[in-house]
């Protein structure tokens, strides 16, 4: 493996949760897990955030979140740029090869304020058939 590893702490916590199954179990210090065993079962029941809720005001994200607070920083890239000075806009590189430019900032993810679970159960109930073909392509 390289030195210059540049893989993030979620694809490497496979890697790390096989290492420790193959450790004997031992007593840790820092009071939060009595062992490894301890450890091996909070990461592999872990959550990582499976949905998101971006909420705007007049077309400005004001936050994006999550049913918890995670380290998951969101990266806003705006295309609609004509309102941007020029040392906010940042050249994109396209799929096809050509380059557009946006301005971008981030978000980080924080805890939702609102029902998020309802928000999205009320989404999905919404989605009648007409609603879907209108929707589709």
């Amino acid at each position: 493996m390289s030195s210059k590893d540049t893989r993030s702490i979620l694809e490497l916590l496979p890697d790390v949760i096989k290492a420790l199954k193959e450790l004997p179990n031992t007593a840790l210090q820092d009071n939060r897990y009595k062992n490894t065993l301890e450890l091996l079962s909070a990461l592999e029941n872990a959550s990582i955030p499976k949905q998101v809720a971006i909420t705007l005001e007049g077309g400005l994200v004001t936050a994006v979140v999550s049913h918890d607070d995670h380290p998951i920083d969101v990266y806003v890239v705006d295309y609609d740029s004509e309102t941007a000075d020029d040392n906010e806009l940042y050249e994109i590189p396209q799929g096809d090869g050509s380059i557009s430019e946006a301005s971008i900032h981030c978000e980080s993810v924080s805890q939702a304020a609102i029902d998020l679970d309802i928000t999205i159960r009320n989404f999905h109930e919404d989605l009648t058939l007409d609603k879907l073909e209108k929707l589709a392509p």
